[in-house]
């Protein structure tokens, strides 16, 4: 009775997307907690509260009604277009490493929990590996991409559109391992290493057009409740602080901004789910940016005429993911001083030959190093990708 009431509380309509019927989502039979060693059990008592409710005892925060309980008590899809393997083992890969020594300021991977007080606790070991951990990541990971993979394309073709999401998950392996409270060492942070600025960037620029996107009437229910319930200006402005700084003798003001840790971590308040709506949804303004700034640039569509479809399809992927970790202007400024030296009256024939010719000098390359940790995910698979045969 219980899920045949979550799947109506949740969906309120007979399909979770146009073409895939709502029963493909069906909650773990397995209802035996974890066991984890205490540095890791941070966030499986929430976990399991909110994944297996006890209807008889009082739910005074309403932990066990949220989104994120919902997702959890109904599971992943049980055809979902990454397969759950692949999750487990993108989690596996990044740990928290060694302890941090005393003349280190970090630790090789930052974690992060949050005290009583809702104050950050740095340097923790990553979090247990649960069945409900795994669970809550993949079902956040399918339903954003989802709902969202026809916004960030501009495209109604599944085939392309799942292309896409392919490549945002490999990011993402490389980028945070799908953690939930991981840092980088300039602070970004969660599955889809967020800091202010990116935040910033997608309340300004994506979230209107988003908003619009969800809005539309063929959007279902589901996809609508992502809008309605964490698409709000409470909740995004909650995930980020600005200070603003007068200079007495000039009077000009100076705004910072920071990431305001507690917020982005916190899976009683939708994450990592919220993270990953911003951090997928905003690769739309870098894909436009970069498609209309290189591909499309009169001035250099020429060396790319050699490319098939699949392999421009590839080439733009890997420039979009590139873009995440550098910067959309600054890597069409690299990219047009390649084209325009070392690809000057030539064409690109293979997509690997570009990517060394357009690596910077002495660091490592980080399509490379995605591809790298995709190998290792894949542990011995084709694809993590359900649809490809």
């Amino acid at each position: 009775m219980l899920h045949a009431f979550l799947i109506l509380v949740f969906f309120c309509c007979p399909v979770w997307s146009q073409d895939q019927v709502v029963n493909q989502f069906s909650r773990s039979k397995n209802k035996s907690r974890t066991s984890c060693p205490a540095s890791k059990n941070y966030l499986q008592n929430d976990l399991n509260f909110m994944s297996y409710p006890d209807l008889t005892q009082p739910d005074p925060f309403n932990k066990s009604r949220t989104l994120t309980a919902t997702l959890l008590q109904i599971g992943p899809p049980s055809k979902p277009l990454i397969n759950a393997k692949c999750v487990a083992n993108a989690l596996d890969l990044v740990t928290a490493g060694s302890a941090k020594k005393n003349q280190e300021a970090f630790r090789s991977n930052r974690f992060f929990r949050c005290n009583t007080f809702n104050e950050p606790l740095d340097h923790q070991d990553e979090p247990c590996r649960s069945v409900e951990y795994k669970s809550l990541i993949h079902t956040s990971f399918e339903l954003t991409t989802q709902c969202l993979k026809e916004f960030v394309t501009g495209s109604r073709d599944v085939s392309l559109q799942n292309t896409w999401v392919e490549g945002y998950f490999k990011m993402l392996s490389k980028e945070s391992g799908l953690h939930v409270n991981v840092a980088s060492r300039i602070g970004a942070i969660g599955v889809g290493q967020l800091r202010a600025k990116y935040i910033i960037d997608f309340e300004n620029r994506t979230l209107p057009r988003l908003r619009a996107f969800l809005n539309r009437p063929e959007t279902t229910e589901v996809c609508k409740r992502i809008g309605k319930e964490l698409l709000t200006n409470e909740k995004i402005s909650r995930l980020y602080k600005m200070t603003t700084s007068t200079y007495s003798e000039s009077k000009d003001n100076s705004s910072t901004s920071v990431v305001r840790i507690c917020e982005n971590i916190d899976i009683n308040q939708d994450q990592p789910l919220l993270n990953l709506i911003i951090s997928f949804s905003n690769l739309k303004l870098y894909k436009e940016s970069i498609l209309d700034g290189i591909f499309n640039d009169s001035r250099y569509n020429s060396a790319f005429k050699e490319l098939t479809p699949t392999e421009l399809i590839d080439l733009q992927i890997k420039m979009v993911s590139w873009s995440y970790n550098l910067g959309p202007t600054r890597l069409k400024n690299h990219i047009f001083n390649i084209l325009d030296t070392k690809y000057s009256g030539k064409t690109i024939t293979k997509i690997r030959d570009f990517i060394v010719d357009a690596e910077f000098e002495g660091k490592k390359n980080y399509l490379f190093a995605i591809e790298d940790r995709y190998k290792l995910v894949l542990s011995g698979q084709k694809s993590c990708r359900t649809d490809l045969k």
